[in-house]
């Protein structure tokens, strides 16, 4: 189990805390959470989480009113547990910024982080890149910012690399500077 008064001697020390899992250990994200009151910002990137993981954070972020913040980044996301987020961020009312670049989201994950976007009133910033997201994951992220009504997030995804015929879905994004 992770060392909780360690993390909450820091949180108590900066607006933001990161939590490195050791492998093969179990996390009570609950605790995670809630020891985090006083920070904005919570990383939890380079881990390995799996589904189990996915489905507690996304459980946290329901009922989390402290982090504004959360680093996803190469925690090996895949599907499954960006559909658990997804439903997390759908009740979330405080969370700004999602990073969860360097995952393996792929088209399907895609979709769930979309109905999501469709539906969340606050996430400002989403970094997608890097998660095998095609064109079909873009138009799918292109239908959920069309149907924010509250606010267009800022959506980073791998265009570079996505195929060409994805440039048609991407340019028929409503683009604000």
């Amino acid at each position: 189990m992770l060392n909780i008064d360690l993390l909450k001697e820091m949180t108590d020390q900066a607006d933001y805390a990161e939590v490195q899992v050791p492998k093969k250990k179990t996390i009570d994200f609950a605790q995670v959470f809630s020891n985090t009151r006083q920070c904005s910002g919570l990383g939890l990137h380079c881990n390995m989480f799996d589904d189990d993981d996915m489905r507690a954070i996304g459980d946290q972020l329901k009922s989390c009113h402290s982090v504004t913040q959360l680093n996803l980044y190469s925690d090996r996301i895949g599907p499954c547990g960006a559909k658990y987020l997804a439903d997390g961020l759908k009740e979330n009312k405080f969370l700004t910024h999602l990073l969860m670049g360097e995952n393996q989201l792929g088209d399907e994950g895609a979709r769930h982080m979309a109905d999501a976007l469709k539906i969340n009133e606050t996430l400002g910033l989403l970094r997608l890149e890097r998660n095998g997201i095609g064109h079909i994951g873009a138009q799918f992220i292109g239908e959920g910012l069309a149907l924010n009504k509250v606010r267009l997030p800022n959506v980073i995804i791998d265009i570079m690399f996505l195929p060409a015929d994805s440039w048609r879905i991407i340019s028929s994004w409503k683009w604000y500077w």
